[in-house]
């Protein structure tokens, strides 16, 4: 039936537009995560290469955590001296990272994000 669905331009639209509202509320909900969800999202239409999907998601989380952060700081919630200690070399992993994404093969990408994806989710319920 889900393939049925997104076989259909309308059906489709309603389960993108489905899934990238979830996204956006879990990303603003919890801080992060919306990801995770345009991963799927984004892997329905880009079956090929993961290196597209990885990208169109980077991309699209840039204006949901930018609407979530202005709520955030609007609530006085944000902890600015947090950020400070980590922005440079987090920006430096990115440059890395994305760097990395066009050396490695997709299977081993899909793999990597697999595995992060599994074990944030234990350490997260053994807290």
């Amino acid at each position: 039936m889900f393939k049925k669905l997104l076989s259909t331009r309308v059906g489709s639209l309603l389960i993108f537009s489905l899934l990238a509202f979830l996204a956006g509320g879990i990303s603003g909900l919890v801080g992060t995560g919306g990801g995770i969800i345009l991963v799927l999202a984004f892997s329905l239409i880009e079956k090929n290469d993961k290196r597209n999907v990885y990208a169109a998601t980077l991309w699209a989380t840039v204006p949901i955590s930018a609407l979530a952060l202005i709520s955030y700081v609007e609530n006085q919630t944000v902890k600015f001296s947090l950020i400070e200690k980590i922005w440079l070399p987090v920006m430096i992993g990115g440059v890395c990272g994305a760097f990395l994404t066009n050396k490695l093969r997709p299977r081993l990408l899909t793999a990597i994000f697999s595995l992060l994806v599994i074990y944030s989710g234990v350490r997260l319920v053994l807290g």
